[in-house]
């Protein structure tokens, strides 16, 4: 039994990470309170192990996909960045500042290759975390291209656009032409140079 209680625990903690994050492992989860319920755990051959590397192999691949969605996402915030007229004029040091500050100077790693690897994986950033992140980037890359734009041009107006469901043409002629008296009142006759976002 105390042989076997480290991989049992082990267990545990893979299930305590695909709880809620993995349908596939809810059969699994059914399947370790069996052998608990049922007093198997000294059963010959040993029921865990399998059990382990079902679950390791659906987190695995859950958090492999994970950083591979994260790691198309960053890649695309940074070529909006690259695309805008202001970023390519800021140093490399002003560039670090803005990315630190919004924690996106690099893609979090991750090692999967072992059982063990993906459990301190999962403990350093579980899946719940990933998803949030991943969401929160388009938000965060936004930010960076406005200190971005404030760092370059400082005089600039700023004139955030609302998001709006429009039902018909009129609506739609109705929001521009809100938008245009926006942008013309920000820029002060064309005075000053409005940055939209």
């Amino acid at each position: 039994m105390t042989a076997r209680f480290p991989r049992w625990q082990r267990l545990e903690r893979l299930l305590a990470h695909a709880e809620g994050q993995l349908e596939d492992a809810t059969e699994i989860a059914g399947q370790a309170q069996a052998i608990q319920d049922q007093r198997l755990l000294l059963e010959d051959p040993d029921p865990v192990p399998p059990l382990c590397e079902k679950v390791t192999t659906l987190l695995r691949e859950k958090l492999t996909s994970c950083r591979e969605q994260y790691q198309a996402a960053h890649d695309a915030g940074m070529a909006m960045l690259k695309a805008d007229d202001n970023w390519p004029q800021l140093t490399p040091e002003q560039k670090h500042e803005l990315l630190l500050t919004e924690g996106l100077t690099v893609v979090p790693d991750i090692d999967t290759a072992d059982e063990g690897k993906v459990l301190a994986s999962l403990d350093a950033m579980p899946l719940s975390s990933w998803e949030d992140r991943l969401a929160a980037l388009p938000a965060r890359f936004n930010r960076v291209q406005l200190k971005a734009a404030e760092l370059m041009e400082p005089e600039a107006a700023y004139v955030k656009v609302q998001a709006s469901t429009l039902h018909s043409e009129d609506e739609i002629r109705d929001w521009v032409k809100d938008l245009e008296q926006a942008l013309l009142d920000k820029s002060e006759g064309g005075k000053r140079p409005v940055f939209v976002h």
